[in-house]
This record gives structure tokens, C-alpha cells and sequence, in this order.
């Protein structure tokens, strides 16, 4: 196929059967989820993170190709979904508001007379760039244009998401940097994550739930919980990675906790993760299956270790086993003992690393 024919081989989301009319929803869920992969880059390794601060060379080089790409990806899809959101607003003022129509006279005058302009027509003008976009924002809210009791906090974000830009330009135009683990926690758990809460309340947008993940069994929300812990102006860097694994599972649950009737939809499916939990079981350090606080299945397997207390002279003085990990075989919540003092945390879960 010539490529100039590949490029007209699609369709435009507003005119296709399906409750998604464009990909801000779906660059916020792509976003998401990669954000809550980036503790299942370090599980094994936590404590790097840590002592990010003592030695500089050290810990960049222990970062790795899977924190690159879910970091990257949790920035620039966010960024999209920003971008996104902000032409739809400004779009909802005017059309003429989002795009930048000067090169093009003849729609520019249909526009200016509310004469109708057809999507294939709105397809070759050019969009605002996002800086742009924000620029003309702010003095539209400066000069009360828009409803500042609706999208208050949209104006109030605006330095950030300028700062937002300038990272994701970083990324995009150099192809080299990397944002570290603890700054990326706090631009999502104190700007992004607040920001896509009022975001998707505001009445246009409450009805699109695609971009989120079904209900946990443990009634946790971790967006919830990690703007609450960035609310309280204290940052809990293992309190968040356990809510980052949290939500990751949720993403993969296979037996989403919409309903009570919906989950008695899958028991066959439960009884076959219950089984390969039951069958880990048979294996060495396995110890016992747990319910699960992502997918509330009986398929969380706990694993142990040993270590031995020994006297100067290699006698053993005592033989201690202790959970060291676990895993779930339905929805993947994984955990090491990398995660400190749980029952600290104000959550609903148990502190499963202790000895046995």
C-alpha cells in the first residue's frame, strides 16, 4: 500500500460507535499505569532509591530499561492527555480558540460566522501548540473569559504544566534524560494525580471510567491514597510503592471487582488461579496462600527464607524463617520484604513480612 494511502486509512473518533471520541482518556490510562510500574522496576532493589542522594554516579547507573520506558511513558502520555483536555476547553469557549486558523481565510471566516465547518475540513488546520494552548489559557482566565468557579484549578496548574512541557521537551527533542524515581513520585503524587481528579469530575468527563482500573477487594484507591499522603506534605516512599503495586495489579486483575455479581461471573476462573496458587504451594519456601487484597482470591502465595544466628565460633544459636516475598497468581501483586512497616501505613492490609 502507498504510503499516502495508509495515511488516509483511518477514521475520526467522533464519528465511530463508541463512547471514546478521542485518546485523552486513553493516553491518561496508558499514563497511569506506567507511573505504577516504576516500583515494579526496583522491587528487588528498593533500598537504591533510598540512598538516591549519597552517591550520585552509583545509583543512576543502577537504574534500568524498564524504569526508562515506564517513566518516559507515564510523562509524555500524561502530557498528551494535558494538552488534550486544555484545546477541549478552550474549544468549548470557540472553536477558533484551540486551533490557529490565520492560513486558512476561507474557514477562518466561516468559523468567525458560526457557519458550519465539517471535521474533515477542521482536519487540516493546525492545533494550537501546547504552550500556546496554556498561554492563551491564562489570559482568558486573567480576563475572566472563562468560568474560573469550573476550571479554577486547570489556571491554577498552569506553572506546572509549563514545567511539564519543558521535561517532556527534554525528552522528546533530546532523547537522553531521565527523571529519578523520587521526583517522579512527587510530579504525579502532588500535581498530576490532583489534577486528574478535578479533571475527571468535572461533569463532561465524570461518565468516562476507561481509563481507570476496577475496584479493589481491599477497598483502597491508591490515587486517592497518594494524594492524601502528598496532602499531608510527607513523603512516604514505601507507602507509595506499595500503592504503586497496588495499582499496577488493579490494571491486570483479570476479575474486576465492578460488582458482586460480576465477580460470581468468573468462578471457574477463580478456582483455576486457586489452583495454581495451591500448586505453588508443593514447591520449596512456599508456605501458605493468602487472600488477596487486589483481586480478593485466594491465590496469594507466601514465600520464606531462613537465616541462621551463629557465635563467633560458626555455633548456631537459633534458626529463624520469615516471609521474604509474595505473589499473587491471579492479578500479579508482587511484594518483597523491601517494603517496610506496613502496618504503619494506615491501610487496609495486613504486614505480611514477618517471621514464621
Amino acid at each position: 500500500m502507498d504510503v499516502n494511502k495508509i495515511m488516509q486509512d483511518g477514521f475520526i473518533l467522533s464519528n465511530h460507535d463508541s463512547k471514546i471520541d478521542n485518546l485523552a482518556f486513553i493516553s491518561l490510562r496508558i499514563s497511569i499505569k506506567a507511573y505504577f510500574e516504576t516500583y515494579n522496576c526496583f522491587k528487588w532493589n528498593l533500598n537504591v532509591v533510598v540512598n538516591e542522594n549519597s552517591k550520585v554516579n552509583v545509583v543512576n547507573s543502577s537504574y534500568n530499561s524498564n524504569y526508562f520506558e515506564y517513566s518516559t511513558a507515564a510523562i509524555l502520555n500524561f502530557h498528551h492527555f494535558a494538552e488534550l483536555i486544555i484545546k477541549d476547553i478552550l474549544s468549548k469557549e470557540h472553536k477558533l480558540l484551540a486551533i490557529d486558523a490565520s492560513r486558512n481565510p476561507q474557514i477562518l471566516y466561516r468559523l468567525i460566522n458560526n457557519i458550519h465547518v465539517d471535521s474533515k475540513e477542521f482536519e487540516n488546520l493546525k492545533l494550537l501548540e501546547f504552550s500556546d494552548a496554556i498561554d492563551r489559557l491564562k489570559v482568558l482566565g486573567e480576563n475572566n473569559y472563562i468560568d474560573k468557579t469550573k476550571y479554577q484549578f486547570v489556571l491554577d496548574a498552569i506553572t506546572w504544566l509549563k514545567i511539564l512541557n519543558k521535561i517532556r521537551n527534554r525528552i522528546i527533542h533530546r532523547g537522553m534524560f531521565i527523571i529519578r524515581y523520587k521526583a517522579l513520585d512527587y510530579l504525579f503524587g502532588k500535581y498530576i494525580l490532583p489534577f486528574v481528579q478535578k479533571t475527571v469530575s468535572l461533569p463532561e468527563y465524570s461518565n468516562n471510567n476507561y481509563w481507570k482500573f476496577g475496584n479493589l477487594d481491599s477497598e483502597i484507591d491508591p490515587i486517592n491514597e497518594i494524594v492524601d499522603s502528598f496532602n499531608s506534605r510527607k513523603y512516604e516512599l514505601y507507602k507509595l510503592a506499595l500503592l504503586k503495586e497496588l495499582g499496577r495489579a488493579a490494571y491486570v486483575n483479570p476479575i474486576k471487582h465492578y460488582s458482586i455479581f460480576f465477580k460470581s461471573l468468573h468462578q471457574s476462573e477463580i478456582r483455576k488461579y486457586e489452583g495454581f496458587a495451591k500448586s505453588a504451594i508443593a514447591t520449596d519456601y512456599a508456605y501458605e496462600t493468602q487472600k488477596c487484597p487486589v483481586c480478593g482470591i485466594n491465590s496469594l502465595v507466601l514465600y520464606t527464607d531462613t537465616v541462621d544466628n551463629e557465635d563467633e565460633l560458626g555455633n548456631i544459636l537459633s534458626h529463624i524463617e520469615y516471609i521474604y516475598s509474595l505473589k499473587c497468581f491471579c492479578c500479579s501483586f508482587e511484594l518483597n520484604n523491601d517494603i517496610e512497616q506496613i502496618e504503619k501505613m494506615n491501610l487496609n492490609i495486613q504486614n505480611y513480612f514477618k517471621e514464621v
